[in-house]
């Protein structure tokens, strides 16, 4: 075999190694591919993924502790976004910086084929001269681009601008972002902005429509704490929100999560729905012997099918106990999650001192470890969801067998025929 042969077959190989291990190097990025998880998660469970999300944070702080801060500064955001976000009042809440650090932010609205202003969007700026006359020395920063069809001349921003300097604010506290034709693009460029010429912002208020509250705090969030994880700069708090009222329904944590994961750089395209971890058991240690009147000390740690553990001692519901009384005494420890709930007993002694040769010493406090290991019984509503996820998993994963396969067939085909047409 020639110089040129060699040299095509080695070509060749390096194609088929890297084409068959392309996905490998897509999913080699560990950080990438726990923040995917996370978004994931949250996308179909909400706070019903809490323990998953704080696993998968855990496995992030072992690739990237810096990340993994920020992600969990994050998800904490995105989960106070859609449990207490006060999404009704278009008034911002008082307390709010009085100088300049503050910024108010107005999230543009399409404008009219011919250019003018919809009613939604002089909406928004109605509740936003409100908040400009609370906050006389606040910051507007007015932000959308040019989305009139006919119209190439107007921006939603510079309309939105000049609305309100009509209405009275000083035009030297408005900055104008007119080049963003999305909400994903509203953050990164208006934080953009704030970053390289008003030093001086160190605090968001936002103002939009009451549906659109929750995933444009959420992007503008998202943005600022990537932009200070990678820059090391501000880390711009979201203090306040005002949303003028249409009455529509808030739009789906999965638009959010569309938008967290745009801004975050990935896809969330491929990725099937997650499995929550399911609680096993409970292990619960601590002190078992008493004086009249102590304070019960427990600890109990929550044990899950991935081999995750948790404490989860606050949220536990405990009975069976008087600590005012002695005698021996059983504690109930219950913990429930996701409808599954594990139960263990606990055996105490309260005596006063000096009483009895296993009573605790006035210098003293002895302690032993009791571990009860209950199993939770699936519940019937998870139990008919799992039955009917089954399949679809059970066919995507035969689907990707079958491309697999199909795949190895022709590359080995080819590979053969070169190698009998070199020889």
């Amino acid at each position: 075999m020639n110089a040129k042969r060699r040299i095509l077959l080695v070509v060749f190989s390096l194609v088929i190694v890297l084409s068959s291990a392309g996905t490998v190097f897509a999913a080699g990025d560990a950080s990438t591919a726990c923040v995917q998880q996370l978004i994931n998660y949250y996308r179909f469970y909400q706070e019903r993924a809490a323990t998953d999300i704080g696993r998968i944070c855990e496995d992030l702080v072992q690739t990237d502790t810096v990340h993994a801060a920020a992600w969990e500064n994050i998800m904490d955001f995105w989960t106070q976004t859609n449990t207490r976000m006060d999404i009704r009042s278009d008034t911002l809440p008082d307390g709010l910086p009085e100088d300049n650090s503050l910024c108010i932010v107005v999230l543009g609205f399409q404008l009219m084929p011919t250019g003018s202003m919809r009613g939604e969007l002089v909406g928004r700026l109605k509740v936003a001269l409100e908040a400009a006359q609370k906050y006389p020395n606040a910051y507007l920063l007015c932000t959308g681009g040019g989305t009139a069809r006919y119209n190439s001349d107007v921006t939603e921003a510079g309309q939105m601008a000049a609305w309100l300097i009509r209405k009275g604010v000083d035009s030297s506290r408005i900055i104008i972002e007119n080049n963003s034709l999305s909400t994903v693009q509203n953050a990164q460029y208006s934080i953009a902005l704030l970053r390289s010429d008003y030093p001086q912002v160190k605090s968001l208020a936002m103002v939009t429509s009451d549906y659109h509250l929750r995933r444009g705090s959420m992007c503008f969030y998202t943005q600022s704490v990537l932009d200070a994880y990678r820059s090391g700069g501000t880390l711009y708090e979201i203090c306040g929100t005002a949303a003028y009222q249409t009455g529509q329904s808030s739009e789906s944590v999965s638009s959010q999560a569309s938008d967290v994961a745009a801004i975050a750089g990935i896809s969330l395209s491929d990725l099937p729905q997650p499995s929550l971890s399911r609680l096993s058991y409970i292990a619960v240690e601590g002190q078992t012997l008493y004086e009249p009147g102590g304070q019960l000390s427990l600890m109990v740690t929550a044990v899950y099918d991935t081999g995750y553990r948790k404490a989860v001692t606050a949220l536990c519901e405990l009975s069976g106990f008087d600590l005012s009384r002695t005698g021996t005494q059983i504690i109930t420890v219950k913990y429930t999650e996701n409808n599954y709930r594990a139960t263990a007993a606990f055996q105490i002694q309260v005596a006063l001192p000096g009483q009895g040769t296993d009573a605790p010493q006035p210098t003293e406090i002895a302690e032993i470890t009791a571990v009860a290991e209950t199993m939770t019984a699936e519940t019937e509503p998870e139990a008919k969801k799992a039955a009917a996820t089954a399949p679809s998993a059970a066919l995507a994963l035969l689907t990707a067998a079958g491309v697999l396969a199909l795949f190895t067939f022709f590359v080995r085909k080819l590979w053969l025929a070169l190698i009998r047409r070199l020889k």
